[in-house]
């Protein structure tokens, strides 16, 4: 009897000075439903971050057909540059002015380096809201010398990529810093996966019989490994399938313009 009393006297003091078990499975339920919302939110933000790149595209495609139709010249490739718009594009002509060959191309000499020079160009044909200065080295920053993207620490770049395009094709591409910081922006921004959603929002991405994530080096939308990851990190380069198991970014993202 004594012993039956003693139990009684621990649980009341148990359930006065601690949580009872309704209340403890209650907190538990709160905090999974807490952890639920944050993850629902974080995949929304996410899928926020993904739609504003082919907002983006769709902007600085705009930009790129608008500044081809005025002067019959490719931002950046443009040869007459220096002429309009003198030292506010550059210091001088050879760093100002493209070769005028059709395709903007990528060089490690400030001078060659047309991609550097791209976004200056349509700044100062008055088509691009932001301000650009004058190239003084290939150094790609974004929000500085290229625009920034909602995705964190990427930015674009036009270019042309004959090892994924033709030649002839003018890319807007996705990318982050590179690892060597003299460099402009040639590193990873997304990853595959990520990639992949975009693919097929906006292009042919699908996904086979076998399972496999595919679209990615076909159509106007095509990924490549960033210049720090080794190749097939993105997408296998011969059957066009996403590296889903990859869970770093690893993809740069190229879409055509013309």
């Amino acid at each position: 009897m004594r012993v039956n009393k003693l139990i009684s006297m621990k649980a009341n003091n148990l359930i006065r000075n601690g949580f009872t078990f309704i209340e403890l499975s209650i907190a538990i339920i709160i905090i999974a439903l807490l952890i639920a919302a944050v993850s629902v939110g974080n995949n929304m933000i996410n899928q926020a971050k993904l739609q504003s790149v082919i907002k983006d595209y769709q902007l600085y495609q705009t930009y790129f057909n608008a500044f081809v139709n005025k002067y019959n010249r490719i931002p950046g490739d443009m040869n007459t540059a220096f002429s309009i718009w003198g030292t506010k594009c550059a210091a001088n002509s050879s760093i100002c002015n493209g070769d005028g060959s059709g395709s903007i191309d990528y060089n490690t000499d400030v001078n060659l380096n047309e991609i550097s020079q791209a976004w200056n160009h349509l700044y100062l044909a008055g088509m691009l809201n932001m301000h650009i200065p004058p190239v003084t080295s290939i150094t790609g920053t974004p929000g500085v010398t290229a625009p920034a993207s909602k995705i964190e620490g990427a930015g674009y770049i036009f270019r042309s990529y004959p090892s994924v395009f033709d030649a002839s094709v003018t890319t807007l591409c996705l990318a982050s810093k590179d690892i060597t910081p003299s460099y402009p922006l040639l590193g990873s921004a997304l990853l595959p996966e990520e990639a992949f959603l975009i693919d097929q929002k906006m292009d042919d991405g699908l996904v086979d019989t076998s399972g496999n994530f595919k679209g990615g080096i076909t159509g106007i939308l095509r990924v490549t490994q960033g210049s720090n990851v080794s190749a097939g990190g993105c997408v296998n380069s011969s059957t066009g399938a996403y590296n889903t198991a990859q869970t770093s970014k690893a993809c740069r993202l190229l879409i055509g313009l013309n």
